[in-house]
């Protein structure tokens, strides 16, 4: 509270956290509207990625369209773009969302295809259905609350669609000799049908890490900030980051063993 890391908890600047890798006092989203954002000098990761390994694969898939709208598309060096596949479904937002359940299945189709048929060196997959779900959006009994079955079932239905997406990743042909890192994380909590405050359930999220290149077992006694996703990602690639990229120092307690810079899958 009151440093670097306090920003609001809505969906512009948190995602534009996790996927460039600094905080908002830096990369300049304070809303949902992207007003101010610094993205030629905090990127999207992926842009990064591209620029010392232009001949990785890159592919995002959303149902959120300001991810691409403007981290992505903001990132861009010129009219260069850094992703392979960029997949976008927007639901629609004059029936409430009520869409949304079925545009994550799209998201979801169309990376079982990439990798299926593609060799990517990177993903980036978002679902929808939770976070409106939490905000009654869908349906006005749920709510952000563990009481509320419907919040629950639309957990159930994300965690259903990651797991076929890690079923398909195990199935790849070649998949014995890559080396994939998986994190799984949201950009904030909620409390009653709302985000964007202080309090505990709002702030505090979670982050699931899966990887052979995990040191295992390792207990963390401390949070892990949403801008650790990005240090995790180049470390894990074999990454180091540039001084123009102004990256934050890594604060992850998660620790990857050391690896030669080579490339890498995900």
């Amino acid at each position: 509270m009151g440093t670097a890391t306090h920003q609001p908890t809505v969906s512009g600047p948190g995602w534009t956290s996790l996927l460039t890798g600094v905080w908002m006092d830096r990369h300049g989203v304070k809303d949902n509207r992207f007003i101010g954002g610094r993205f030629q000098t905090y990127s999207h990761f992926m842009r990064r990625i591209k620029e010392v390994q232009p001949q990785a694969f890159c592919a995002s898939f959303t149902d959120w369209p300001p991810i691409h709208d403007f981290i992505a598309d903001g990132s861009r060096k010129g009219d260069v773009e850094f992703l392979d596949v960029k997949f976008t479904r927007a639901p629609d937002a004059a029936r409430h969302f009520v869409d949304n359940p079925e545009k994550d299945i799209e998201v979801r189709d169309a990376a079982l295809k990439t990798l299926s048929d593609s060799d990517p060196d990177a993903m980036f997959v978002y679902f929808g259905q939770v976070d409106e779900f939490g905000h009654g959006a869908i349906d006005s009994r749920a709510s952000f609350s563990p009481d509320s079955s419907l919040y629950l079932n639309a957990i159930s239905h994300v965690d259903s669609h990651i797991g076929e997406l890690l079923r398909a990743m195990r199935a790849r042909p070649r998949f014995a000799e890559e080396d994939w890192l998986v994190l799984i994380t949201t950009d904030h909590g909620g409390r009653g049908n709302k985000h964007g405050g202080d309090s505990d359930e709002e702030r505090q999220i979670w982050l699931a890490a899966q990887g052979a290149s995990l040191i295992k077992e390792k207990l963390l006694n401390e949070a892990t900030p949403q801008t650790a996703l990005v240090p995790l990602i180049y470390e894990h690639l074999g990454i180091q980051p540039k001084p123009e990229w102004n990256p934050e120092p890594p604060p992850s307690p998660i620790v990857i063993e050391p690896k030669p810079a080579e490339a890498k899958k995900p």
